[in-house]
């Protein structure tokens, strides 16, 4: 289904947004750096107002799949910090 080189990109970008979610710092080359805009695209597509914790778990989840699957990037420890205040009530 993927190419060899796509399942690469996909899991050194799970692996950074699982940094990010953790609140673990990572050493990285500068390289591609994501996007601001678009990466607050993917975090304000979870929404907390929801009464529902199963679909907020499903919006997050969407996020993750969304921003792994795209083309390999860079994070900045602002964008670190972004996404774990989006995935925080997953790192407790």
């Amino acid at each position: 289904m993927f190419d060899e080189h796509t399942k690469e990109d996909v899991l050194k970008n799970l692996f950074k947004i699982l940094c990010g979610i953790t609140n673990m710092g990572l050493k990285q080359r500068g390289i591609n750096m994501v996007d601001t805009i678009i990466l607050k695209q993917y975090l304000d597509s979870i929404n907390f107002n929801i009464q529902d914790n199963d679909l907020i778990l499903l919006n997050q989840l969407a996020a993750i799949k969304g921003l792994a699957n795209r083309k390999a990037f860079s994070l900045s420890d602002q964008h670190l910090n972004m996404i774990h205040l989006k995935f925080k009530n997953l790192h407790e």
